[in-house]
């Protein structure tokens, strides 16, 4: 039967089953958008994996609240939750799989430094979350969370993600090429500039090397890409 208010979900705990279609797997965290119910199951799948469908027991699932547009049978399942609580999740999920990787690899520190960024925002999300802080120190917040996300991405070795200067992620469907680029421009330079002003610890046994006395480097040069789509054009 197609549900009427369990739409969207999180999964709280793996479920895992030997059985074939049309029993789904899940994993914990897992986003699911759920279509039918019935006698204590669900059918929907995961947002990870939308083309692959199946049924999967609903104790598993922890209902959100959510918004429907064109309901039917496509029907959006838009989040109620703030999108900075969203994005934090899915950046967390996303780590997940490198912090494993980190220890497996036997880097400890770059183990534990990651460790610690991904406590900070869990922290923070809950400072998000409790919707008890006055407007001004909630976008500090936010900013201070988009920092720190962009931080965890360099860290990892993972794409940037342009955002506004209130650190909310800027839409690519509604905004221009000129708005990404000069987000992603300020973006670097902010991050070269913290970089260089961070000090490096000194490890025994490294020689340190100074700069006086070299040449000046040469500045950076802008570089500006244009890339315009011709349709063709039938003549008269």
């Amino acid at each position: 039967l197609p549900t009427r208010n369990a739409k969207y979900g999180v999964v709280i705990h793996d479920y895992y089953t030997d059985k074939a279609y049309p029993f789904l797997c899940l994993r914990f965290g897992d986003v699911v958008q759920i279509l039918e119910e019935n006698g204590g199951w669900y059918r929907g799948f995961a947002l990870r994996e939308k083309n692959r469908k199946g049924i999967f027991p609903s104790s598993f699932i922890h209902i959100k609240e959510c918004t429907i547009v064109n309901s039917g049978p496509n029907e959006i399942v838009v989040p109620k939750d703030d999108p900075m609580v969203q994005e934090i999740s899915d950046v967390l999920r996303e780590w997940n799989t490198i912090w494993k990787r980190l220890y497996a690899d036997g880097k400890r520190q770059q183990f534990q430094e990651l460790a610690q960024i991904m406590k900070e925002l869990l922290d923070r999300r809950r400072q998000i979350m409790s919707r008890t802080l006055p407007r001004d120190e909630l976008r500090e917040l936010k900013q201070k969370v988009a920092a720190r996300i962009d931080y965890g991405n360099r860290f990892a070795g993972l794409d940037m993600i342009p955002r506004e200067e209130s650190g909310e992620v800027i839409n690519p469907k509604t905004s221009g090429v000129m708005k990404l680029f000069k987000s992603m421009r300020n973006m670097s330079q902010n991050a070269e500039s913290s970089s260089s002003t961070q000090s490096t610890p000194h490890i025994p046994g490294q020689v340190k090397i100074s700069r006086a006395g070299l040449p000046p480097t040469a500045p950076k040069k802008e570089e500006h890409h244009l890339f315009l789509k011709f349709s063709a054009l039938a003549l008269p």
